[in-house]
């Protein structure tokens, strides 16, 4: 045992200062720490359950106050309407031998619609009178013809009461079979009939457990505690949670009282009596959650240990970053070189010619480094210059020859004005191509170039395609690269309208600006696309592959090139035929034809 004693002895002598300094400050600090921690969590936890326990109390009665008050107006609407004339009339009379039962009926609806519209604690209210066969009800949508034995059912289960003649039974309800219910039942007399044990009908009310739920609700800076609704038995009419089958569920408590607290099972039980029901409400919190102060004030404290031990480390490092400023100049200046800042340089006036000579030779590094970047940028813009030249190159001159062999054709078997109108087009279409050798152009000219396309290309095959452009003035001006959309219209024509049944269809062009940027959408009615291809096409739209073809991706990658990565083109699947491609451009516009 004195040998590891010794061993130990020897191991902490030879730690470093700052090692040593730093264990003596976290000892302290758990010591005297857990010192505050113990004395304060012993008086804490007495004092903060009784609050809580107080706090939750207070919640239950006024939850218990709020559930009598609006059990008892129900009761009393369900006394005024047996007792009314208009439901004695309906309950009493034949109807085919009263004159006037539609006007009996009609009133005696109109009261139970009254109270299922003006309390909202009431999902539905039914009649149910002996020898008629259809049952008086108001309420939530009736979906199923089993309304009426089912509760005759549950009624002749309905052996408890609540106040006089009103009895009380839970079930699941019959039209939404998830939720249970729960009734109040009321017997009717025939009209001038006093006696008690006669009555022809029965009144039924009843309420939803996810409204009652709504009642037993906490606040939202309370205890989160589950709330009862509980017979005398101790029975679970309802709760603030969801139910189990039929709501049976038994709390097995025992009151002795009209209210008290009792412990159980790792919860905290508090019921209260209705004042004039035999009906309670309980409230069961989890004794841990009384005790959650107390653990937030212990794993405060274990923080405050925690940050002042994090606090003698940062001192540490402080008086050793004082001591190794230069060599952590190097660091951080190294780190801003492999971030691409190689403007950076560290300063040469500390003493000492170790660090003079290192500092000398890191910028030195520096400046070779940023001359040869140069070099590169220089060599990588001449080489995306070549690349876009050569793409736009790679446009096939096929339409051309197609034209031509159209023009010639038809030249020979028809002598008319058509001839002059498509050799008129195709002259505007490769004017406009030519563009005076600019390869960026505006919207609007761009624009003109389809319209003398869709001219050739409908003379060609027999109107295919009805233009319909959207562009207001101001956004002709935008700058577009030349021949970005005669390609995606040419795809619409031939993947998308000539292979359509009837080969005919729509292409529609619209123009917008978001924010700093403008877009441009050419959707088309052709045959479109399933999603997977659409995905495809989005994923590998940069990718310039000859066995994927050059069409649309030449024309992302141009824009990618000219205007940088965040502009391009976005395909899409319109709702009912065809597709969408929406062209991003920044906002920049000919000085002549629109504003920036």
């Amino acid at each position: 045992m004195e040998n590891k004693t010794e061993k130990l002895r020897a191991s902490i002598r030879k730690w470093n200062f700052d090692k040593k300094f730093a264990v003596i400050l976290t000892l302290l600090l758990i010591v005297s720490n857990m010192t505050i921690l113990f004395v304060t969590s012993q008086s804490a936890i007495r004092s903060l359950r009784d609050k809580s326990g107080r706090f939750a109390q207070a919640q239950l009665a006024t939850i218990n106050q709020i559930l009598e008050t609006e059990f008892k107006n129900i009761a009393s609407d369900m006394e005024t309407i047996a007792f009314s004339d208009y439901v004695k009339d309906y309950v009493t009379y034949e109807e085919q031998s009263q004159e006037n039962s539609l006007f009996n009926i009609n009133s005696a609806y109109q009261t139970l619609n009254n109270l299922t519209t003006g309390n909202p604690l009431v999902d539905y209210a039914a009649i149910i009178a002996e020898g008629k066969k259809t049952v008086l009800y108001s309420g939530e949508v009736w979906t199923k013809p089993d309304f009426k034995e089912k509760i005759v059912e549950n009624y002749g289960n309905s052996t408890q009461k609540i106040e006089k003649n009103i009895r009380y039974n839970t079930m699941q309800k019959v039209f939404y079979p998830e939720e249970k219910v729960l009734n109040f039942y009321l017997p009717i007399n025939k009209k001038y009939d006093i006696r008690p044990d006669h009555p022809v009908a029965v009144l039924v009310v009843g309420m939803g457990e996810k409204v009652l739920r709504n009642y037993l609700q906490t606040t939202e800076d309370s205890l989160p505690m589950n709330v009862y609704l509980s017979d005398s038995t101790g029975r679970s009419l309802v709760s603030n949670t969801l139910g189990n089958g039929d709501g049976a569920e038994t709390l097995e408590l025992e009151f002795k009282e009209k209210r008290g607290t009792l412990e159980k099972d790792g919860e905290l039980f508090m019921y209260q009596k209705m004042s004039e029901w035999d009906w309670y409400t309980v409230s069961a919190i989890k004794t841990d959650i009384l005790y959650q102060d107390t653990k937030n004030t212990v794993l405060f404290l274990v923080g405050m240990i925690a940050a002042l031990c994090i606090c003698g480390v940062i001192v540490i490092r402080v008086i050793c970053r004082r001591m190794y400023r230069p060599m952590q100049e190097i660091v951080v200046r190294m780190k801003e070189v492999s971030a691409g800042n190689l403007d950076t340089r560290m300063k040469e006036e500390y003493s000492g010619e170790d660090f003079q000579n290192l500092a000398r030779g890191f910028n030195s590094m520096a400046s070779h480094i940023h001359t040869l970047m140069e070099e590169v940028l220089n060599e990588q813009h001449e080489l995306e210059q070549s690349k876009l030249n050569a793409l736009q190159s790679q446009i096939k001159p096929h339409f051309l020859y197609n034209t031509l062999e159209c023009i010639h054709w038809q030249a020979l078997s028809e002598g008319n004005q058509e001839v002059s109108r498509m050799v008129k087009a195709l002259a505007n279409y490769y004017r406009l191509c030519l563009s005076h050798g600019q390869d960026i152009i505006t919207l609007g000219q761009e624009l003109a170039h389809i319209r003398n396309y869709l001219i050739i290309q409908n003379m060609r095959y027999d109107d295919i395609v009805t233009e319909d452009i959207h562009v207001e003035k101001r956004l002709e001006g935008v700058l577009i690269p030349k021949m970005t959309l005669q390609p995606l219209v040419e795809n619409a024509i031939y993947h998308g309208l000539k292979v359509k049944a009837g080969k005919k269809g729509t292409i529609r062009i619209d123009a917008w600006e978001e924010e700093e940027r403008c877009v441009v959408s050419v959707s088309d009615t052709g045959v479109g696309m399933t999603q997977e291809q659409c995905e495809e096409l989005n994923r590998t739209i940069s990718q310039l592959n000859s066995d994927k073809g050059y069409g649309v991706r030449n024309v992302h990658k141009r824009i990618e090139i000219l205007f940088g990565k965040e502009y391009g083109l976005h395909y899409f699947l319109n709702p009912d035929c065809g597709v969408r491609v929406e062209i991003s451009l920044p906002r920049l516009c000919n000085s002549e034809d629109g504003e920036d």
